[in-house]
C-alpha cells in the first residue's frame, strides 16, 4: 500500500532527491515507487505538455513521449534565445565547489529601500504591497487560459537594475551601491502574479560576501494600523478586469460538487487566485496625483510616495494543486529574500477552501533548518559566486565589460548535469542591466 505522505516525485522520474534523509516529506521506499507506477502513476496528467511539473522533472502523472518531445524543443528554444548574442566563453568548474566544511549564513540584514513597478519606465517610491485577507469561504477559480500574456502586462524598463538603483539612491542617499557591494542579484519570483509589483532591497553578509538583494513581495497581512487609501495607481493596461477584495463564496450547492470534467491543459489558478485574496492597489499605501515627481536619468521615472510597509508585515503567497508534490523551491526564495511569513493555499481543481492549515505560517525555524539542511548547497552557491566575482574582475582587466552567466541543467538531478559558463556578450545586444552614467 502507498504511504499517506506520498513518494518522492524526483526519484519517481528517475531523477536525484538532494534532501533525502534530510528533510523530503515523502517517501524514498522503491516500493513504494513501484507501486505508484503501476497504478495511479498510470493515469496521464491532464495538462499535458503544458505541465510545469513535466518541465522541472516532477511530475507525478503519466506523460506521452510526444509530451516530453515537446518539453525537449522547448528547453532547446530557450537555450537558443538565452544564448543568443553570447560568445562560447569559459566553463566553471562546479564540481569543485563547495568542499570546504565552514558553516554558512546570512547576517546583518539591512533593508534599503522598496518601490513599485507601476508602468514601462516608472516607479512609486517608497512602494507598498496590497493588503491580503486569508480566505473564510470556500473559493472556485477557473484557470487561466493562457499565461503567455502575464509578461506583456509586466512593466519594461530600459536598464533592469535602474528602479533598484533609484529605489536606492532616493531612500539611502549616504550608501554606495557599487562601491562596498560584491554581488547585485534578485530573488526570481516563478509566477508574476501581478501587473503592479511590489519590491524590496535588501543587503546582507554571505559567505564573506557583501550582496544587495532585489525581492519581489506579494503582499502584507498583519494588525498593524496601514491603512491608508490613496487613489489606485497608474495601471499598464488600463481597461482590464481589477483585483476585487471581496470574491463571492460559493452557493451551498456548489461547495462540495467536485468537477466532473478531466483537468485541463491550462495553467493552474495562482494567478487568479491572488487577483482576487489580495486587496485593490487602492486599499494599499501609495501615492497622490499630488505626490511629487523627479526624472533621475532620461529612461525612468520616480514618484515619491509617502511611507512603506515594515518588513515583519510582508508575506509570501503560493497556491499549489492539493495533489502536486511541495517544491524545495519556496524555502529557498524565503531565505533569500529573508521573508518569513508564507501563506501555501492548496486547491483541488481550483476550489479553495479554508481550514485549519490554510492560515499564515510563521516559517522561521522551518527556514533555520532548512539552513542547516542545506549547507553542501550554500557552500556551493557561495563559491560560485566567488568564483564568478573573481572572473569577472579579470575579464574587466581584460577590456571586457558585459558578460553573462549562463547555467544549463539536464533535468536529470545529477551534480554532473549541470553546466555554468561565464560568456562575453556582444556590444549592442541590448539586455544592459544599468545606465552607463549612473
Amino acid at each position: 500500500m502507498a504511504p499517506k505522505k506520498g513518494v518522492c516525485p524526483m526519484l519517481l522520474n528517475d531523477r536525484v532527491c538532494h534532501d533525502q534523509g534530510k528533510g523530503c516529506p515523502y517517501s524514498h521506499k522503491m516500493s513504494a515507487i513501484r507501486w505508484w507506477k503501476m497504478t495511479a502513476g498510470q493515469e496521464r496528467c491532464g495538462h499535458g505538455a503544458n505541465c510545469s511539473y513535466l518541465f522541472t522533472g516532477s511530475c507525478l502523472w503519466f506523460h506521452t513521449a510526444k509530451d516530453r518531445a515537446s518539453v525537449a524543443r522547448l528547453r532547446q528554444q530557450r537555450t537558443t534565445e538565452v544564448s543568443s548574442g553570447l560568445a562560447q566563453g569559459e566553463s566553471l568548474d562546479i564540481l569543485s565547489l563547495g568542499l570546504g566544511v565552514e558553516p554558512f549564513s546570512i547576517a546583518q540584514v539591512k533593508e534599503l529601500a522598496s518601490f513599485n513597478k507601476v508602468a514601462d519606465g516608472e516607479i512609486a517610491v517608497p512602494g507598498a504591497p496590497p493588503r491580503f485577507t486569508p480566505l473564510t469561504q470556500p473559493l472556485r477559480m477557473q484557470a487561466d487560459s493562457n499565461n503567455e500574456a502575464i509578461p506583456s502586462r509586466y512593466p519594461q524598463y530600459a536598464y533592469i537594475f535602474e528602479p533598484l538603483l533609484r529605489s536606492v539612491q532616493v531612500m539611502q542617499p549616504n550608501v554606495d551601491v557599487f562601491g562596498a557591494t560584491d554581488v547585485i542579484s534578485n530573488v526570481s519570483n516563478l509566477l508574476l502574479q501581478r501587473s503592479l509589483s511590489h519590491h524590496r532591497v535588501l543587503s546582507y553578509r554571505f559567505a564573506d560576501l557583501q550582496l544587495v538583494v532585489q525581492a519581489e513581495v506579494d503582499a502584507y497581512h498583519c494588525e498593524c494600523d496601514h491603512d491608508t487609501p490613496s487613489p489606485e495607481l497608474v495601471s499598464v493596461t488600463p481597461g482590464k478586469a481589477k483585483r476585487h477584495s471581496d470574491p463571492g463564496p460559493l452557493s451551498p450547492g456548489r461547495r462540495h460538487r467536485r468537477n466532473s470534467s478531466k483537468p485541463s491543459a491550462r495553467a493552474s489558478p495562482s494567478i487568479a487566485f491572488a487577483a482576487l485574496a489580495l486587496d485593490d492597489p487602492g486599499d494599499s499605501p501609495g501615492f497622490t496625483p499630488a505626490s511629487p515627481i523627479t526624472h533621475p536619468s532620461p529612461t525612468l521615472c520616480v514618484h515619491h510616495t509617502r511611507r512603506s510597509i515594515p518588513a515583519p508585515c510582508l508575506i509570501e503567497i503560493k497556491t499549489r494543486n492539493a495533489r502536486s508534490p511541495a517544491l524545495s523551491t519556496d524555502e529557498a526564495q524565503l531565505y533569500f529574500s529573508q521573508r518569513t511569513k508564507l501563506y501555501l493555499a492548496r486547491h483541488d481543481h481550483g476550489l479553495f477552501s479554508p481550514g485549519p492549515e490554510l492560515v499564515v505560517q510563521d516559517m522561521e525555524q522551518k527556514l533555520q533548518l532548512w539552513e542547516q539542511d542545506q549547507q553542501a548547497t550554500l557552500r556551493k552557491l557561495a563559491d560560485l559566486l566567488k568564483v564568478v566575482r573573481d572572473r569577472v574582475k579579470v575579464l574587466k582587466g581584460q577590456g571586457v565589460e558585459r558578460v553573462s552567466l549562463l547555467c544549463q541543467c539536464d533535468g536529470t538531478g545529477r551534480e554532473g548535469g549541470v553546466s555554468v559558463r561565464l560568456c562575453e556578450r556582444a556590444e549592442g545586444d541590448g539586455g544592459a542591466l544599468l545606465p552607463p552614467v549612473v
